[in-house]
């Protein structure tokens, strides 16, 4: 991501001192397709090393649910959580944006015959691909 030369760092708005000397500060297309990719990497990632470790404390993301744990009360709250930690919004386990985040959970749970890790990787790489993220 960084490396001006192999990486993504000028598509992303960075420079490379060369071709490129001025920094942008704005999302466009290139930006939001750079922002896809790496969110297309980084939940499968998330999702696998926390719930790889079986005390919630130790995670960085899923701290208040386990993995097969998919009460609708219990995943909201972790919605909560995730909608503070990565987007950087205080909302409420009963919110609209909690509701919304929920319905694509829920989705992605019947679609993928239960599969709780999957649904989270599905939900995660959706918030990681909003530009609130960029900016927050």
């Amino acid at each position: 991501m960084t490396d001006p030369f192999f990486g993504y760092a000028v598509l992303f708005g960075g420079t490379d001192s060369y071709y490129v000397t001025k920094p942008s500060h704005a999302m466009n297309a290139t930006a939001s397709a750079v922002l896809r990719g790496v969110a297309s990497h980084a939940a499968p990632f998330a999702v696998e090393q926390d719930f790889a470790s079986s005390n919630a404390s130790s995670r960085r993301l899923f701290t208040k649910i386990d993995a097969g744990d998919v009460t609708e009360s219990k995943v909201r709250e972790e919605l909560a959580y995730l909608h503070a930690r990565v987007l950087g919004e205080l909302v409420t386990p009963d919110s609209e944006e909690v509701t919304a985040s929920y319905g694509l959970f829920r989705d992605a749970l019947a679609k993928n015959g239960g599969d709780s890790k999957r649904a989270w990787t599905i939900t995660l790489y959706a918030m990681l691909q909003d530009v609130r993220l960029v900016f927050y």
